[in-house]
């Protein structure tokens, strides 16, 4: 049954949020509909017939407009179709000056938006704006040109399916058509970029939704034994120096490989911890971790022998910190020598994560690792209601965890 209210600000007030969002009718006021979003704000909604067709548009959002205003932007539109006058055809006129390409409101999402991400994150998405989704393909619309408002559903799915199945895609000398996982990337990336017009309100629908993820994503699954860590421990012995440190950094602290490329020496403190603030953290909140013996030494042990700035992993530029994407293929190079010495499948710098986190729970750690790894539960409780550290279970679990390794290395 439908929702009918009232429009006043106890009606509204009473219009609770849901985890999809929903429409409910206004008495009294011909057209008018509120859409109610999972974030608690509220659409106006106009939908009227006029020669024939049906329309839709939005008025505004509440509480970021008054309520009076909004009321008065509908009794507007209102009388204007009354009069035979079409709305949105005067807001495309009075908008023509201001009605951005998507390269204008790309270029503008990067400009106030993105600075939410985190700086890698961010870096990703422009790469992926200005490779793929801005760029001029054969056959296809170009998107950059196009005025955000006349955005649809079609031309995104044109592109998509360009990326995903006629694109060539040139890996190691081999020339393939398609790239369907980076399909899904620009997708995502379109999609924030559309979700931030239609805040603006240059949009009147999302163009990307409904729209499908053309590839299938593969669920990682690659979890280091220890049998595997042993190997992988003798042949790093062999290896450059940054390349041991900044692994087995890795392995003992289970963190991400970002953060242990920006590691500072003031972010260590002297009762054994290191503190990441939360501009270089995933859930951008701040963040603890204990560090066992063993990766205090390897901190240490480069302060000592002059090897650190203000970084513990310095860069080749003055004040800069150690690429993360150099270790990638340090390791990605590694894998030969691994697969000669016993390790058949290949592995990434992040699969440490999930290896500490397996390897705590059978050692009877089972839930410290979502601590130590900095994973936000969802729900209302360890949001708002957990404020215990668990420091004396992080400080022994990860003890546990680097004595086990350390066994490998004997």
């Amino acid at each position: 049954m439908a929702i009918r209210i009232k429009l006043n600000h106890n009606s509204i007030k009473s219009l609770k949020s849901r985890d999809k969002r929903y429409t409910v009718t206004v008495e009294g006021n011909q057209g008018l509909m509120l859409r109610v979003n999972p974030s608690g704000k509220i659409d106006f909604l106009y939908r009227y017939q006029l020669k024939g067709k049906r329309r839709s548009m939005k008025i505004g959002r509440y509480p970021d407009k008054p309520l009076k205003e909004l009321n008065l932007l509908y009794s507007e539109a209102a009388k204007n179709v009354g009069n035979g006058i079409d709305p949105l055809e005067i807001r495309q006129h009075d908008s023509d000056i201001d009605d951005p390409t998507l390269a204008e409101i790309t270029e503008l999402y990067f400009k106030n938006q993105a600075n939410k991400l985190r700086t890698s994150t961010r870096n990703e998405y422009l790469r992926i704006a200005n490779k793929y989704i801005l760029k001029k393909w054969p056959n296809i619309p170009h998107l950059a040109q196009i005025k955000i408002s006349a955005l649809r559903r079609r031309d995104v799915k044109l592109l998509i399916d360009y990326i995903a199945y006629e694109m060539p895609n040139t890996y190691r000398n081999t020339t393939k058509l398609g790239a369907p996982i980076q399909a899904n990337r620009c997708r995502a990336v379109l999609s924030a970029i559309c979700s931030y017009a239609l805040e603006l309100e240059y949009l009147e629908n999302h163009p990307v939704l409904g729209t499908t993820k053309p590839g299938i994503e593969k669920v990682a699954e690659r979890c280091l034994d220890m049998e595997e860590i042993k190997i992988l421990v003798n042949v790093l012995h062999q290896s450059a120096r940054i390349t041991r440190d900044f692994i087995m950094l890795g392995l003992y602290t289970g963190q991400r490989i970002s953060q242990i490329a920006g590691l500072r020496n003031d972010w260590i403190k002297e009762d054994g911890w290191v503190y990441f603030p939360a501009n270089i953290m995933k859930a951008k909140r701040s963040h603890k971790v204990f560090l066992c013996p063993s990766a205090l030494d390897i901190i240490k042990n480069r302060i000592n022998d002059k090897l650190t700035t203000e970084y513990i992993f310095p860069g080749s530029k003055e004040n800069s910190h150690i690429n993360p994407h150099l270790i990638k293929k340090r390791l990605s190079r590694l894998q030969r020598r691994l697969r000669e010495a016993g390790i058949k499948e290949p592995f990434s710098f992040h699969d440490f994560r999930r290896t500490l986190n397996t390897n705590l729970s059978s050692l009877g750690f089972a839930g410290i690792g979502d601590i130590i790894l900095s994973h936000v539960k969802p729900g209302v409780t360890s949001k708002h209601y957990q404020k215990y550290g668990f420091e004396p279970e992080i400080i022994k679990a990860l003890t546990v965890w680097c004595i086990e390794i350390q066994k490998m290395m004997e």
